[in-house]
């Protein structure tokens, strides 16, 4: 989808029908440093000649310093590409008037979560190794071939870049899924599949945006990306791309921990010799299942081996046998795993 960003104008004293070399102007951003350069990175675009009935809309991306008119939509020229005479003319990017009238076009809810790759609970490192169905970044987990990927870790959004003949998934939650058609639209040179009514991914992969047709309600299903770099996955339904809308933070981390959270439990008291301690683990989020809990880095005084008590999608009960009167205390971290 055509993009758009604030303040960018600049000049062109071209004529004729073909690519315009722009010219900066003062205060004002160019169009490379708002939108990069190459035929991936469109935005609208609009020319308007300053001494002349000359004007030109349109659809277009930057290269080498010159605006190239993919897609003339409107103009003085009986909406064709207009052979702009002599003298200067402005050129601008905006939100086309008829898409601030258009619901269609404001961002619709991403189905999909993390799809900026700011949350990084397991702490997975650039360029590791990840083998098939293992998880990196939340929610996304490594294809059949692995899917080994290297990023430098932002803030905001973060852009991965996956290796050659590795893939990453996104499963998608039943209960997530409306059904219908939906479209699948990133930034990047990674393609794209999808896997329809199941997690398993299948088919051709295909460059942004992705039409998918065919889902029924309430069944899961799944996205797969192949080699190359990734940032800003949006899957929405129907079937034309909005906008990427960052979610802040506490609110995509707490989307992740429905399936995956990491904590600290510990306990300290005076205790008789045998018998047991424990501790109530509550999870910061309702889990999708009751998850599998992993028990790591224990430290302790007179007790045995933290084990699971009673669990379900709310938390989990944890003994501990005592070894020796007197103060008895222990201390681990936790990892509930209720991942697709």
């Amino acid at each position: 989808m055509p993009a758009y960003a604030d303040l960018v104008h600049q000049t062109s004293t071209t004529t004729g029908a073909g690519n315009l070399t722009l010219v900066a102007v003062n205060g004002k951003r160019t169009f490379l440093a708002a939108f990069g350069t190459g035929g991936t990175n469109t935005f609208d675009y609009y020319i308007s000649h300053r001494e002349a009935a000359e004007w030109e809309r349109g659809t277009g991306h930057e290269a080498a310093g010159a605006l190239v008119r993919d897609t003339v939509l409107a103009s003085s020229n009986a909406n064709a590409a207009v052979a702009f005479s002599s003298g200067i003319k402005d050129v601008t990017n905006d939100q086309p008037a008829d898409k601030r009238a258009d619901k269609s076009y404001a961002p619709i809810a991403n189905v999909l979560i993390n799809g900026d790759f700011r949350v990084n609970q397991f702490g997975h490192v650039s360029a590791a190794a990840l083998a098939a169905g293992t998880y990196g970044h939340d929610q996304w987990k490594a294809g059949a071939a692995g899917g080994d990927y290297s990023f430098s870790q932002l803030k905001g959004s973060t852009q991965i870049t996956i290796a050659a003949g590795k893939s990453i998934i996104q499963p998608i939650e039943d209960v997530n899924v409306e059904g219908g058609s939906y479209v699948l639209s990133w930034v990047g040179t990674a393609q794209a599949r999808a896997g329809i009514n199941t997690l398993t991914p299948s088919g051709a992969f295909a460059a942004s945006p992705l039409l998918i047709t065919g889902q029924t309600a309430g069944t899961v299903m799944s996205v797969e990306f192949n080699a190359g770099t990734l940032g800003t996955v949006k899957l929405e339904k129907g079937s034309t791309a909005s906008l990427f809308v960052m979610r802040p933070y506490d609110q995509e981390l707490a989307t992740c921990q429905r399936y995956y959270e990491k904590g600290i439990n510990a306990l300290a008291q005076t205790n008789a010799t045998g018998g047991n301690i424990g501790s109530d683990i509550s999870y910061r989020v309702v889990k999708r299942v009751a998850p599998t809990l992993a028990i790591t880095n224990v430290a302790g005084a007179s007790v045995g081996f933290p084990s699971i008590g009673s669990a379900n999608v709310y938390g989990c009960q944890i003994v501990v046998a005592v070894l020796a009167a007197g103060a008895v205390w222990y201390v681990f971290d936790y990892a509930a795993d209720a991942r697709l």
